[in-house]
C-alpha cells in the first residue's frame, strides 16, 4: 500500500497527543502526520511535527516564510 496521511491542527500539546494516540488505535494504516501552523494556536507546526514523530514514521511541518530571516543560519 502506498503512503497515507492525515492533517491535524496542532491546537495544544495535551490535544494532539491524544489525537496521535486515537489514529494510531483506530486508522493503523496511516503512517505520516501533516501539520498546518496556524497563528492562533500557541503550537508551531514543527513542535507538533517532533511529538509526531514519536507515533508515526513521517511528519512534515507547514513552514511559513515569514517565519524565517534567510539571512541569518537556520536554526
Amino acid at each position: 500500500m502506498g503512503q497515507i496521511s492525515i492533517e491535524l491542527v496542532p491546537r495544544n500539546r495535551e490535544d494532539l497527543l491524544l489525537e496521535l494516540q486515537q489514529l494510531r488505535h483506530h486508522f493503523p494504516d496511516i503512517d505520516t502526520i501533516n501539520i498546518p501552523d496556524l497563528l492562533k494556536f500557541p503550537l508551531r507546526s514543527w513542535e507538533a511535527c517532533i511529538l509526531a514523530k514519536n507515533h508515526y514514521p513521517h511528519a512534515i511541518p507547514h513552514l511559513r516564510a515569514i517565519d524565517f530571516d534567510l539571512s541569518k543560519p537556520s536554526p
